[in-house]
C-alpha cells in the first residue's frame, strides 16, 4: 500500500505550502484508504519512499526514522464506504524533508477534475479533528526568511543613522566632529519618534502616514547629507563599520537562522509592545474601543486603550513599532526583534561616542564600542525585550555625550549655545515619550554640571539662559500633553519602588542578583545572572570587586575635579545603587545594572589608557572582558531560541516559541478552513494567551484559566475628563465598557479545606456562538495532560471542544496564580516550565500547595495521574508531599518516600460549579524554598537572600487526568535492567526512588508477571560512607504481603524470592529500618541503591 501524491492533494487541500531548511513542517493530509492500515513504521517508510520517487533530492530516511516522525490516529467517518486516516507529521523535519522536496512537486498542485469535485460536493471530508500546522501558504504578513529579518534590522539602523546626521548636519555649523557624528542614531530616534506621537494623537491611524513618513524623511536626510557631505568624517567613521558589523553578528545571529520567527524569551512586556502596535497601526490614540458585546472579546483593544489613553502609559516606542509594521506588513511580534536590535545597534554608536568624549582618541572610542558590542547585560536588555529601556539608552547616552562635547565651558557664540540648548531639547522630548524613567539621570547631571561649574565659576548663569530657554521651548512644542503624564508615570514608577508595609523579606525577592555576590560577577560580564556556583563564578566575583572599586574611585575623581559629564551620571548611578543595595530594592538593581553598562565601560577605558606604564595589564583586563563577555552574551542568545535550557532559563516565557515556529503555526490556525465562530483556549501562559489574541483576536476569544481581562476592573474612570476635555461626554460610554467587561466573568468558590476557600472567575457565558474550536496548549509549554502524547511535541493545537477527553485546565485562583504581572510570589502555585535536572530533553514545572483545574470531557470514573519529584528540594529530607485530589470528595495518593514518584490516584468526581467540571490539587503541606548551594565567594554577603524565590511543594512532570481504560491499559515493566532510565518509562508507577537510583528509606513499584514460577530479583548496593559496619533491616512486601525480610551490611548484595503470584500488574514495596545521607554537600537520605529490580523466571 503506497500513499499517492495525487490522490493525497485533491483532498480537503487547495495548495502546499514550500518549506525553507529551517522551518518546522507540521501538516494534516488526509488519504482514502481501501483497507485498513497497516502499522505506523510501515505507512511512514512508505510515505517517505513515495516522496522520494518523485525525484526530489531528500536524505537517506531509515525506517527507524520514519517511524518517528509518524503518527497514525483512525477516524472512521464512514465505515461502510472507507476509512479516513489521518496522518499527522508534527516533529522537525529540517533534517530529512527541506525546501528541495517540494522541488519536484511545483508550488500548486493540478486542478481537481470536474468527476472530483462532484465527488468532493456529494462526499465532503470532515474537518480535521486535531491540526498542529494545518498545510496552508506562507501569510504574506510573516514567514521565516532570515535574510529579509536581518536586512530590515541593519535598514532601520541605517535609516536612524542617516535621519539623524541629517539633522545634526541642520543643527550644528560647521564640520561634525567624530563623537558627534557618532550620536546621530539618538538624533534619528528623535526625528521618527515625535512627529508620529503627534500624527497618531491627533487621530491619524499610524498605517495612513508610516510610508510618507519614511519617504519624507529618508529623502530630505539624502538631500541634507549629499549638500553638506564635506562635513562628515567619512574615513573615520569607515573604522568603525567593522566594530558595528561584529556586534550585528553577535547579537542577531539568531535571526539568521529563524528569521521574523525569532521572538527571543517572550516577555510579557514584548506581547504587550506588539499588541499595542498592532491596534495603533489601525486606530488612532484616542480611538475608543467597540461597545458591541462580542467586541469584548475580540482583542485587546480596550485593554490597552485604558493602559495608554487612562493610566498615561509611555507609548514611544509603540509608535515606532507601528510604523515599521505598517511599512513592512508584518504584525508587530514579527517586526518587534528586528526593531529593538535597530536601537542596539544605535547604543553601540552614542556608547562609542561616549569614549571618543573622554579624550577625543579614536582607539579609546573603539575599545568603549567593543566592550558594549560584547556586554552581556546589553545584549539581555535585547534579549529580554525590554523595548523602551534599549530605545531610551541610545537618548540619554547622546545627551551625556552632546553634553561632554561641550564641557567644561558653553559655546562663545550665542547661536551656537542656542543650537545646543535646542539639541538637548530634541533629545529630552525624545525620552519623554520613549523612556522617561531616564530622565532623572539626565536631570540630575545637567543639575550638577551647572551647580557646580557655577561654584567654580567655570560657567556664568546668564550664559545658561539661552541654552536652556531653548531646551525648555523645544521639550513643550515637541512633546504636547505629555507633561502631567510624564510626571504621574515617573511618580508611578519610584513609588513601585519604595518598599511598603516595612522591608522586604529576603525571602521575596524576585530579582536578587545584584544583592548576592555573584551580581559583581554579571556585572562585568564574567557570568550570566543565573550563575550561582563554581571556581569561575568566584573568580568573577574578585575580579568585579576590583574593577567595581577602582571604576568607581576613578569616576567620582573625574565628576569632582573634572566635571566631566559621563562621570557626573555614572557617580550619579554608583550613588544610587549603593542606596539601593542598603535598601534592598532588588528590581531598581536588576534594571540599574543594564543602565550603567555603557558610561561604566566609557569609563573603564578612560582608566586603563592612562596607564601607559601598564599597558600589558590593561591589555589583559580589556582581554578578559572580551572574551568572557562575548561567550555569555553568546549564551544568551543561545538560549532565546533553544528553550530554557541555558544560563538565562529563568526568562523564558513560552519554551521552544522560535524554534518551533509558534508564530507560523498561530497564523495556519487563524487561516484553517475552518473558520468557527470563536475560540476556546485552555493555556495557563499568559504570554502564550497574548500571542493567541494577536493572532485570533477577530473573533471571540474565550479564556478558561484566568480572567486576562481583569486589569479592566478598577479603572479611574474620572480620569478621562482630566485628561481631554472631549471626553466628559464620553465619560458614562467608558463606564458602560468597564460593566460590560466585567459581566462576561462570574465569581466562585472552591473549598480545598475548611480554612482554605479559594475564589476564582469562570466565564458567565460562552454566547451565542455554536461553531467554537479550542485552542489546546501542548506539552511542550505545559506539564497538564501530558499523558495524552499526541501533544507533547507542539505548543498550540488546534481542535474541536469534545475531541479531548479529560481536558485538563489551570485555573488561576485565590490560593493558586499562574506567573504573570502582578501575581504575588509567595501564591503562585503552577510555573513555567523549566529544563528536567535529570532528563536533559524533558521539561518539568514548579507546583505549591493549592492548584484548581477544570475538566474539560470528564469520563466516568476518570483518575489523576501525578508525576513529581522532591529530589532538588536539598533540605536534607526530599520527602513526597502527602498529595489529595479534592471533588465531591477527597482521595489521597499514594506518595510513600522521598525522591521522585509516578502515581495515579483512586476514582474521582469533579464538583459541577456553574456548568463546569472543577477539581483541586491540594499537595498536603505548604511550599518551601529549594534551597541553592553556594560555594566560595559566594557567602561573602547576602546569605539570607533566597536565590529561587519561589514556594516549592515539588516539580510536577505530569499531571493528568486519565480514564479508567487508560489507567487500565498501562503495562506495568517485568523486569527493569537499569533502574536509572527504567523510572522514565510512563508505564511504570513508582514512588520513593531517586532519579539516580537510590532508594530513600520507603519505595514501592508496580511490576507485572507473566508466570506463576517467576522470581524477584533486585540488585543493589549499600555505600560505605562513614561506618564500614553499617547495617539495616530491608522488609519487601508484594501486594500488602510480608514477601521476605533480610539483613543487609555494606556492598553489594543481591535478592532473590520465589513467587507464586497470578499474572498481572503487582505492588512490590520495600521498607528499610534506617537511612544515611550522601556526603559532599548532598544530604539526601538514602538507604541503598538498586541497579536492576524485576521479575524473572526461575526456569
Amino acid at each position: 500500500m503506497v500513499v499517492k501524491f495525487d490522490h493525497l492533494f485533491q483532498i480537503d487541500r487547495r495548495e502546499i505550502i514550500p518549506i525553507n531548511n529551517h522551518e518546522r513542517l507540521a501538516f494534516e493530509l488526509r488519504a482514502n484508504i481501501p483497507r485498513s492500515p497497516r502499522s505506523s513504521e510501515e505507512l511512514g517508510f512508505e510515505f517517505v519512499l513515495d516522496i522520494r520517487s518523485k525525484g526530489s533530492p531528500v536524505a537517506e530516511v531509515t525506517r527507524d526514522r520514519a517511524r518517528e516522525i509518524m503518527q497514525i490516529d483512525n477516524d472512521i467517518a464512514d465505515p461502510g464506504a472507507h476509512e479516513q486516516l489521518h496522518v499527522v507529521l508534527q516533529d522537525r523535519l529540517s533534517t530529512d524533508l527541506d525546501h528541495r522536496l517540494w522541488a519536484g512537486v511545483g508550488q500548486r498542485p493540478k486542478a481537481l477534475s470536474a468527476s472530483s469535485r462532484k465527488q468532493k460536493r456529494l462526499h465532503p471530508a470532515p474537518p480535521p479533528r486535531i491540526v498542529s500546522h494545518p498545510c496552508r501558504r506562507p501569510p504574506p504578513r510573516g514567514g521565516h526568511k532570515p535574510a529579509m529579518a536581518a536586512i530590515l534590522t541593519l535598514s532601520i539602523f541605517i535609516v536612524l543613522f542617516a535621519v539623524g546626521l541629517a539633522l545634526l548636519l541642520l543643527l550644528k555649523r560647521g564640520p561634525l566632529s567624530l563623537g558627534e557624528t557618532l550620536v546621530a542614531p539618538a538624533f534619528g530616534i528623535a526625528a521618527f519618534v515625535i512627529p508620529t506621537v503627534i500624527l497618531s494623537q491627533l487621530g491619524l491611524p499610524v498605517e495612513r502616514f508610516a510610508l510618507i513618513e519614511i519617504l519624507a524623511l529618508g529623502c530630505a536626510a539624502l538631500g541634507v547629507v549629499f549638500w553638506r557631505r564635506q562635513s562628515v568624517p567619512w574615513q573615520l567613521l569607515l573604522i568603525f563599520v567593522p566594530l558595528v558589523a561584529i556586534a550585528f553578528v553577535l547579537i542577531a545571529w539568531p535571526q539568521f537562522i529563524y528569521g521574523f520567527n525569532w521572538v527571543s524569551f517572550s516577555n510579557d512586556d514584548m506581547i504587550n509592545y506588539s499588541l499595542a502596535a498592532d491596534r495603533l497601526v489601525s486606530h488612532g490614540f484616542y480611538q475608543l474601543p467597540q461597545l458591541r458585546p462580542d467586541e469584548i472579546f475580540r482583542g485587546y483593544d480596550a485593554s490597552y486603550w485604558f493602559l495608554y489613553v487612562v493610566n498615561g502609559e509611555r507609548t514611544g516606542v509603540e509608535m515606532l513599532l507601528a510604523v515599521v509594521a505598517s511599512v513592512t506588513r508584518l504584525r508587530g511580534f514579527q517586526a518587534f526583534m528586528p526593531c529593538i536590535l535597530g536601537f542596539d545597534l544605535s547604543l553601540l554608536c552614542t556608547a562609542t561616542a561616549l569614549g571618543w568624549a573622554f579624550r577625543k582618541n579614536v582607539g579609546d572610542a573603539w575599545l568603549v564600542g567593543a566592550l558594549v558590542a560584547v556586554s552581556p547585560l546589553t545584549a539581555l536588555g535585547s534579549f529580554y525585550q525590554l523595548f523602551a529601556q534599549v530605545g531610551g539608552l541610545p537618548i540619554l547616552t547622546a545627551q551625556t555625550a552632546v553634553l561632554a562635547f561641550s564641557s567644561p565651558r558653553l559655546p562663545e557664540d550665542l547661536r551656537d549655545r542656542f543650537r545646543l540648548g535646542l539639541m538637548l531639547g530634541i533629545l529630552i522630548a525624545a525620552q519623554a515619550l520613549i523612556y522617561p524613567e531616564l530622565l532623572p539621570f539626565a536631570a540630575l547631571m545637567y543639575l550638577i554640571w551647572v551647580t557646580a561649574g557655577a561654584l567654580r565659576r567655570t560657567l556664568r548663569l546668564r550664559d545658561l539662559a539661552l541654552p536652556m530657554a531653548s531646551a525648555v521651548a523645544s521639550f513643550i512644542i515637541l512633546a504636547p500633553w505629555y507633561g502631567p503624564r510624564m510626571i504621574s508615570l515617573l511618580a508611578s514608577r519610584v513609588l513601585s519602588q519604595v518598599p511598603h508595609g516595612g522591608p522586604v523579606a529576603p525571602t521575596e525577592f524576585v530579582f536578587p542578583y545584584f544583592l548576592v555576590p555573584s551580581g559583581l560577577s554579571s556585572l562585568w560580564g564574567f557570568t550570566t545572572l543565573t550563575i550561582f556556583g563554581g571556581a569561575w563564578l568566584s573568580l568573577g566575583i574578585g575580579l568585579g570587586l576590583i574593577f567595581t572599586s577602582i571604576t568607581g574611585a576613578y569616576t567620582f575623581y573625574l565628576a569632582v575635579r573634572k566635571l566631566q559629564p559621563t562621570a557626573i551620571i555614572l557617580a550619579v548611578m554608583f550613588s544610587l545603587g549603593a542606596v539601593m543595595f542598603v535598601k534592598k530594592v532588588d528590581f531598581g538593581l536588576f534594571k540599574l545594572g543594564m543602565y550603567i553598562q555603557p558610561f561604566m565601560l566609557a569609563a573603564f577605558v578612560s582608566l586603563l589608557s592612562r596607564l601607559s606604564p601598564k599597558r600589558l595589564l590593561a591589555g589583559a583586563a580589556i582581554s578578559v572582558l572580551l572574551i568572557a563577555g562575548a561567550f555569555n552574551q553568546w549564551s544568551y542568545a543561545e538560549t532565546t531560541f533553544n528553550g530554557p535550557y541555558g544560563a538565562s532559563s529563568g526568562y523564558v516565557e513560552v519554551r521552544g516559541a522560535t524554534s518551533s515556529h509558534l508564530l507560523n503555526t498561530l497564523h495556519a490556525i487563524e487561516q484553517h478552513s475552518s473558520t468557527p465562530d470563536a475560540y476556546i483556549t485552555d493555556t495557563d501562559n499568559l504570554v502564550l494567551a497574548k500571542y493567541e489574541t494577536g493572532y485570533v483576536g477577530r473573533k471571540p476569544l474565550f479564556m478558561l484559566a484566568y480572567n486576562f481581562r481583569e486589569n479592566l476592573n478598577g479603572i479611574s474612570i474620572p480620569a478621562i475628563p482630566a485628561l481631554r476635555p472631549y471626553y466628559r461626554s464620553r465619560d458614562a460610554y467608558a463606564r458602560k465598557l468597564l460593566a460590560k467587561a466585567a459581566s462576561f466573568s462570574r465569581a466562585e468558590r472552591f473549598r480545598f479545606r475548611p480554612s482554605a476557600v479559594a475564589l476564582f472567575d469562570l466565564p458567565a457565558s460562552l454566547g451565542p456562538y455554536k461553531h467554537r474550536m479550542l485552542l489546546h496548549t501542548g506539552g511542550a509549554d505545559t506539564v497538564l495532560n501530558r499523558s495524552d502524547r499526541r501533544f507533547n511535541n507542539g505548543i498550540v493545537y488546534l481542535a474541536k471542544p469534545n475531541s479531548i477527553p479529560n481536558d485538563l485546565t489551570f485555573v488561576q485562583s485565590s490560593l493558586g496564580f499562574a506567573p504573570g504581572p502582578g501575581s504575588p510570589m509567595s501564591k503562585i502555585s503552577l510555573f513555567q516550565v523549566e529544563p528536567d535536572y535529570f532528563r536533559s530533553s524533558q521539561t518539568m514545572s514548579g507546583i505549591s500547595r493549592y492548584l484548581l483545574f477544570s475538566i474539560l470531557n470528564p469520563t466516568k470514573r476518570a483518575r489523576m495521574l501525578l508525576s513529581i519529584t522532591d529530589t532538588l528540594s536539598n533540605d536534607g529530607k526530599n520527602r513526597l508531599p502527602p498529595a489529595s485530589v479534592i471533588g465531591l470528595n477527597r482521595v489521597v495518593f499514594p506518595l510513600v518516600g522521598s525522591g521522585s514518584a509516578r502515581v495515579v490516584s483512586p476514582p474521582i468526581s469533579p464538583v459541577d460549579i456553574g456548568g463546569y467540571d472543577i477539581i483541586g490539587l491540594d499537595m498536603g503541606e505548604p511550599g518551601h524554598h529549594f534551597k541553592v548551594p553556594r560555594t566560595w565567594l559566594m557567602r561573602l554577603y547576602g546569605t539570607n537572600i533566597q536565590i529561587d524565590p519561589r514556594l516549592l511543594t515539588a516539580f510536577a512532570r505530569n499531571i493528568s487526568v486519565i480514564s479508567e481504560a487508560q489507567y487500565r491499559s498501562l503495562r506495568a515493566p517485568e523486569y527493569i535492567h537499569n533502574l536509572v532510565k527504567g523510572i522514565a518509562n510512563h508505564n511504570l508507577l513508582y514512588s520513593g526512588i531517586y532519579e539516580d537510583g537510590w532508594i530513600s528509606r520507603s519505595a514501592y513499584l508496580n511490576l507485572s508477571t507473566n508466570t506463576e514460577n517467576e522470581s524477584l530479583i533486585v540488585d543493589g548496593l549499600v555505600p560505605l560512607i562513614k561506618n564500614p559496619h553499617y547495617d539495616e533491616t530491608l522488609v519487601c512486601k508484594i501486594d500488602g504481603r510480608v514477601a521476605q525480610t533480610i539483613n543487609l551490611r555494606v556492598g553489594y548484595f543481591r535478592l532473590v524470592i520465589l513467587t507464586h503470584l497470578a499474572p498481572g500488574n503487582h505492588i512490590v514495596k520495600f521498607i528499610f529500618s534506617s537511612f544515611e545521607r550522601l556526603p559532599g554537600g548532598d544530604g539526601r537520605p538514602i538507604s541503598a541503591k538498586f541497579t536492576s529490580v524485576g521479575f524473572r523466571s526461575t526456569r
